[in-house]
């Protein structure tokens, strides 16, 4: 049945060789075969892949199919068959369609019922080799008439299948649809990775970039059938450099504002919703100032004078700074995965009144409608055939992945669209991932756009159908992740705290708050390919190791700020007066001036503190003060605790212990010592004159 054969790119060393020409004598075939489709979390060893050059397929015509085979196993491939087969009956629903892509045979069985199968080459380890086949017009002739069909591949070597492949793709057809699939997409427009809270030139100049990240996340959703989440730190990013901004990004932002997408924010740095939510914290998180703000080093203290590197201030408010043209602003889109019970209701008393949630965050139901009622709060929930098959086309690394993804997924609506009944409205959603571009984001897009299949829709219009019972899986993040973040907002709380001792607050509090909510961002912690959470269902990766090496810096540069301003320790202090004052030398190592209140707390009643005392230190200075004290009953060691206060009562830095020597009672009787010596002096005075006067008597 093969009426043309062509090897169109085959990446080796030269042309063909077998096991022994390569230098190694043959492996195993059970070291090649491939884990494919089944339960194993173990990446396949070889695999291939299978799509027809054009979008759909016609039976009855030749028609001409791509074949890639990959070889990811730890040996060479030897030389084989590569065979392509067809499902064993039409694809009419949903329960025929599953049943085609998963029943797979036997590890290391033999097929004997193929279309066409021809001879592979040896494959060496991590090369890619590309066939293209065409089967006759008769081939697929069973199936004139059929919306779906199934073409599969396999690669046999000895005999033994090593991998196999099965796809679905639609049939061409002449008849009208006449319930297209309305159907719903977001993705995110985020920084990759870990950054700081406020994004800096160099960052800007290379993610705005004609091939940076942020210009490839634009160009594929500019203008496109698909709801766009926008991380507002981008914003205020630009927006804060005012004229330092590179012109890049400042080109980009006025692209961002020209386009026609429905368009809605997410968390201040793409920030966890959920780890929020589960958390208890009284509110959301959220940029609390903007003033005076830098591009510095994440952590660190500048200077409120402006020098060279730090971006203008543009005096405007925090509310100018984020405010934006969204389409809602009543949406919350947590991780994948994330959302535990209780969360939705939380998030909606945040205003967020509407959550986006995973496929797996919901349990199975025979309503496939994206709107829901969950936890008595509203849910568009992303539907899990049509998002896999999304992502999987995100994610295809070459064309014929990418094809064989498309083809799934306009073989998923086009049931729908067939269907006798209307299609419910569904949600597709793009994933956040922390080492991947928007992928094919676009070629996808422009498939569906043209599909008559589909018919687009928004979120908008999607909340206004009627929502379904729906019940939540409660996946609570881990129990690493929330220690981790309870530190970080631990952190966070001490420093707007300690922050109150300068005149300007925000200069301190407003850039950690940012950096914060940049760390706790969804797309900086979860990395690999977008379809991982969807098909497995499994709570995404927690922290990834530049993740925990991020947080473990940030809670270090916090603990040093909170110790800028401290007690200089002193040697004992000798208290020999009834009214005295502990000498206290305060240290402030801050770049501003700071207002604090010197407490000392004696540990016995030997000695008595009168007041407290405040003062003014001036910046990058020292400063001693005297804490009046009055002795008290007895003499003896007093251990003095002295400590800073805010104006607010927060205690700054640590306490010191002083220890003080009470001797006041000398003062008394120094006293009594000086008057006796007096009344001496005068009683001896008195006696020599009287002496005198007996004398002359007596001369006399």
């Amino acid at each position: 049945m093969c009426l043309g054969l062509e090897l169109s790119s085959f990446f080796a060393h030269g042309g063909p060789a077998s096991a022994t020409e390569l230098g190694t004598t043959a492996p195993p075939v059970t070291a090649l075969i491939s884990e494919k489709g089944s339960a194993s979390t173990k990446p396949a060893a070889v695999t291939v892949s299978i799509a027809p050059i054009t979008p759909t397929i016609t039976p009855g015509t030749p028609v001409t199919v791509d074949l890639e085979v990959r070889n990811t196993s730890t040996a060479d491939l030897p030389a084989g068959r590569l065979g392509v087969f067809q499902s064993d009956s039409w694809l009419t629903n949903i329960s025929t369609l599953n049943t085609w892509l998963t029943s797979d045979p036997a590890v290391g069985a033999s097929r004997n019922t193929l279309l066409t199968e021809i001879d592979s080459r040896p494959l060496p380890i991590g090369q890619v080799a590309h066939y293209t086949v065409t089967l006759a017009g008769n081939a697929l002739a069973p199936f004139r008439g059929a919306q779906i069909i199934g073409l599969g591949a396999e690669v046999t070597v000895a005999g033994t299948i090593v991998t196999t492949d099965r796809a679905v793709f639609p049939a061409s057809s002449s008849a009208p649809i006449s319930n297209p699939v309305p159907l719903a997409l977001a993705s995110p427009i985020t920084v990759p990775g870990v950054t700081g809270g406020l994004l800096s030139v160099p960052e800007l100049s290379a993610l705005t970039a004609p091939r940076g990240t942020l210009t490839q996340q634009l160009d594929a959703v500019d203008n496109q059938p698909i709801t766009v989440g926008i991380d507002p730190r981008i914003i205020a990013s630009i927006r804060q450099l005012g004229t330092e901004a590179p012109a890049s990004a400042t080109a980009w932002l006025a692209r961002l504002g020209a386009m026609n997408n429905e368009v809605f924010p997410l968390g201040y740095g793409d920030a966890d919703l959920a780890i929020q939510a589960q958390l208890g914290l009284p509110a959301l998180l959220a940029p609390t100032s903007f003033a005076g703000a830098s591009t510095s080093t994440p952590g660190t203290i500048t200077p409120a004078t402006p020098t060279p590197s730090e971006p203008p201030n543009t005096g405007t408010t925090t509310q100018d700074v984020l405010a934006w043209r969204y389409n809602r602003t009543d949406l919350a889109w947590p991780g994948d995965n994330t959302v535990a019970s209780g969360n939705i209701q939380y998030l909606a008393s945040a205003e967020l009144r509407t959550t986006i949630l995973a496929p797996h965050n919901v349990a199975p139901s025979d309503s496939r409608g994206a709107v829901a009622v969950i936890d008595e709060g509203t849910a568009l929930v992303a539907d899990d055939r049509v998002t896999a098959a999304f992502r999987a086309a995100l994610d295809a690394s070459t064309d014929v992945e990418w094809r064989a993804a498309i083809g799934r997924l306009m073989a998923e609506v086009t049931l729908l669209a067939r269907g006798a009944q209307p299609a419910p409205t569904l949600l597709a959603t793009a994933a956040r991932s922390s080492d991947r571009g928007p992928g094919r984001l676009r070629e996808t897009l422009e498939v569906l756009a043209t599909n008559s299949s589909v018919r687009p829709t928004t979120l908008t219009h999607a909340l206004t159908t009627p929502p379904v019972p729906r019940t939540l899986v409660t996946m609570p993040e881990s129990n690493e992740r929330r220690n981790t973040v309870t530190a970080l907002v631990g952190a966070d709380s001490a420093i707007q705290q300690f922050a109150s001792i300068v005149p300007q607050p925000e200069l301190i509090s407003a850039p950690a708050r940012r950096d914060l909510l940049a760390l706790l961002g969804v797309s900086a912690t979860v990395s690999g390919p977008r379809s991982a959470t969807v098909n497995t269902g499994a709570t995404p990766p927690g922290s990834t190791d530049e993740w925990n090496q991020a947080t473990t810096a940030w809670l270090a540069a916090q603990h040093a700020v909170l110790q800028q301003v401290s007690i200089v320790s002193s040697s004992q202090i000798n208290v020999v007066s009834s009214k005295t004052g502990v000498p206290t030398t305060i240290l402030n190592q801050l770049p501003y001036p700071v207002t604090v209140e010197v407490n000392v707390v004696p540990s016995n009643g030997r000695l008595r503190v009168e007041d407290t005392v405040k003062s003014v230190v001036e910046a990058f200075s020292r400063s001693t003060v005297r804490v009046p004290v009055a002795a008290g009953v007895g003499n003896g060691d007093v251990m003095l605790t002295v400590l800073l206060k805010s104006a607010t009562g927060t205690q700054i830095g640590n306490a010191v212990q002083l220890k003080a020597n009470v001797q006041a009672d000398w003062e008394g009787v120094g006293v009594g010592i000086v008057a006796v010596a007096a009344l001496a002096f005068f009683a001896l005075g008195m006696w020599r004159s009287i002496k005198r006067r007996r004398a002359r008597a007596v001369r006399t």
